[in-house]
């Protein structure tokens, strides 16, 4: 018997050692917590051979679970189908789908066996399994791929996403264009609208998206011409559970089989258009729209009472003509100045005015939906009538107030103290006194009335762009009010101003929040209610903003820092009209979501923060307020950070 020497024999054991290590290795995603991520159209294979019995909870016709492999996938909104129907499948397998942390998973469905499995090979096909749920967007689905009992081998991973359908599908989610608008679009994933017809032409036969547009009084076009498939148009008023026809096309376009429509606009009024295809059609777009001037309105409105007066301004100040009128009465604003600009303001944003000139009855200026603006062609008084519509229908009552500012004047003049004003930094405070200072009559109105007592001045100048509020609220002994003014001080424009703030001491005191602009210089007027003078405490506080970074506010928000826990969906809808917008977050675990909204200088205009549930959230921001324009959002859960773009389209 020959024997093997010890150093030999040592050399032999570890060899079978590693062998018997490297032949049980298990997969690298044997473990919930080392899930491999799938995504739409992918197909893996995958082995359950060395892999661990898993511990997990037995979804509905799930048989007890053997050995198993862990992938995710992330939803996309619509239908997502997973299958081992493959000839590379050898062994009896079973997909189970969950949500929510790997130790308190929750299912969502399940496969056994695929009986419409035809894909057999070296192993049956109905004991193949294949499993469709609907997915939420930015939700983690687990998939647990495992064998019955103790069935374990090789398999191979299908994943198959339907194409979910786009977020103007509904009407009730139609999307808000701009006249002169260019929007691309695609009706793939879509379905078809019960319409019916219109215009002659049948829409609801293939799938569609929807869209709307705010009338101008003029006469709107929205082309199809260049899209990419065979396309239908119509276009309806009314609501989307009673819409009434206005106009509908097939193949207009020269040449091609696109759509395009011509249509009489009301202003105001909201236009519905559905974007669909001929037959079954479905693809990608093009539309724009276009408006043409509405034609110049009819001066037909003249009322015979008499209620009202007011002297032109001879600066840019708002003059209050009444604060009473009634759409049915006409008001008289003496010592017009001849080429001045006037703009006529109402407090009811429906009232219709017209302005005339030499008489209640003379040449008529100009006329149209408040606000107006005119030109005085004489020197002499200027007369406003007021109606509810270009109809001049009036009533006897319902007051409104009435304003007239000369939008070509200057600036009203702060006086001598205002050049020698005091400064104010962030943070800071100052103290002075109204008592022995100078009332300015010209100074009007900025948004409260400065100019019955005396005041004083103040100057904030800040290096970047930031969130400034001033307030009198501290340690201030009189009714005071704030006005905060650009320009120079002989020639001054309101920003804005304020009486009365909810101050902790008082309720007469005053306080004004406004974004300050880096290197420029504002004006701060300090005075009293009525003829009320004293001694004041004013004191400044400030937020940053976006402006100053490093790179353009607009390439910044492009990017994002997510986890692959951490999803956030985009805002929707978007553009956005008259109502707030939503956005799915799917967070992995509770948190809280701080959001910025800045404008598109980077100022901040809305904070807002809102507790997020471990899974899927959908948080609604608050657009109240915010005018037409694009802006940015910033979303930060804990260290990371997601920014979206909005538009926000006011009609």
């Amino acid at each position: 018997m020959k024997v093997l020497n010890s150093g030999k024999a040592l050399v032999l054991a570890a060899l079978a050692v590693f062998s018997l290590n490297f032949a049980y290795a298990q997969p690298a995603n044997d473990a919930c917590a080392n899930a491999i991520a799938l995504s739409c159209g992918q197909t893996v294979t995958g082995n359950t051979a060395t892999a661990t019995n898993d511990v997990a909870p037995l979804c509905t016709g799930i048989a007890p679970q053997g050995k198993g492999v862990w992938y995710t996938i992330t939803g996309t909104g619509g239908a997502i189908t997973l299958s081992t129907c493959s000839t590379a499948t050898l062994f009896d397998t079973q997909i189970s789908v969950y949500t929510g942390a790997c130790t308190a998973l929750t299912c969502v469905a399940a496969n056994n066996n695929d009986g419409a499995c035809t894909s057999g090979g070296a192993y049956p096909a109905g004991r193949k399994s294949t499993v469709t749920f609907n997915s939420v967007f930015g939700t983690v689905y687990r998939i647990l791929v495992a064998g019955t009992v103790s069935a374990s081998g090789a398999f191979s991973l299908s994943v198959t996403c339907a194409v979910a359908p786009p977020p103007n599908d509904a009407c009730a989610n139609s999307i808000l264009v701009a006249c002169g608008s260019t929007t691309t679009g695609s009706t793939v994933g879509s379905t078809a609208d019960a319409v019916g017809s219109c215009g002659g032409f049948t829409l609801n036969t293939a799938g569609g998206v929807w869209y709307r547009v705010v009338g101008n009084g003029g006469m709107i076009t929205v082309s199809l011409c260049g899209s990419g498939y065979d396309t239908k148009l119509g276009v309806f008023t009314g609501t989307c559970g009673a819409l009434t026809c206005v106009t509908g096309d097939d193949d207009t376009c020269d040449p091609g089989l696109q759509s395009v429509v011509t249509f009489s606009s009301t202003a105001g009024t909201t236009y519905l258009i559905l974007v669909t295809g001929f037959s079954t059609n479905t693809g990608s777009f093009t539309m724009n729209v276009t408006c043409a001037a509405p034609p110049a309105p009819v001066c037909n409105c003249t009322n015979t009472t008499s209620f009202g007066t007011a002297t032109a301004g001879t600066t840019n100040a708002p003059v209050t003509i009444s604060t009473c009128n009634f759409p049915s009465e006409f008001a008289t604003i003496n010592n017009a100045v001849a080429g001045n600009t006037y703009t006529f303001t109402s407090s009811v944003g429906t009232d219709f005015l017209t302005v005339r000139q030499g008489t209640s009855g003379g040449t008529a200026l100009g006329c149209g939906t408040t606000p107006l603006t005119v030109t005085a062609t004489a020197n002499g008084p200027l007369f406003l009538h007021i109606s509810l519509s270009s109809a001049c229908n009036t009533l006897a009552s319902g007051c409104r107030t009435t304003t007239v500012t000369c939008s070509s004047c200057s600036g009203p003049n702060g006086g001598p103290d205002c050049a020698a004003a005091t400064a104010i930094t962030c943070g800071g405070s100052v103290s002075g006194t109204t008592v022995g200072g100078t009332t300015l009559p010209a100074l009007g109105t900025c948004t409260t009335a400065l100019n019955t007592a005396p005041g004083k001045w103040h100057t904030f100048t800040s290096a970047t762009s930031q969130v400034v509020t001033l307030t009198t609220c501290n340690a201030t002994g009189f009714d005071t009010k704030l006005g905060v003014f650009t320009g120079t001080c002989g020639n001054l424009s309101c920003l804005v101003g304020n009486d009365d703030a909810t101050c902790t001491f008082s309720g007469l005191r005053s306080t004004v929040t406004f974004t300050a602009t880096g290197g420029v210089t504002y004006l701060i007027y300090v005075t009293g209610f009525g003829t009320a003078t004293g001694s004041y405490v004013l004191s400044a506080t400030c937020v940053s903003t976006l402006v100053g970074q490093d790179n353009e506010l607009a390439e910044a928000f492009e990017t994002q820092t997510v986890s692959n826990e951490l999803n956030v969906g985009e805002l929707f809808p978007n553009p956005v009209a008259n109502t707030n917008v939503s956005v799915k977050i799917n967070a992995p675990e509770e948190a809280i979501a701080r959001v910025n909204i800045f404008d598109n200088m980077g100022r901040a205009v809305r904070t807002m923060e809102t507790e997020l549930y471990s899974g899927a959230n959908t948080v609604e921001l608050n657009l109240d307020q915010l005018a037409t324009g694009t802006y940015f959002v910033a979303i930060q859960v804990g260290k990371e950070t997601v920014r979206r773009k909005l538009l926000i389209m006011r009609p």
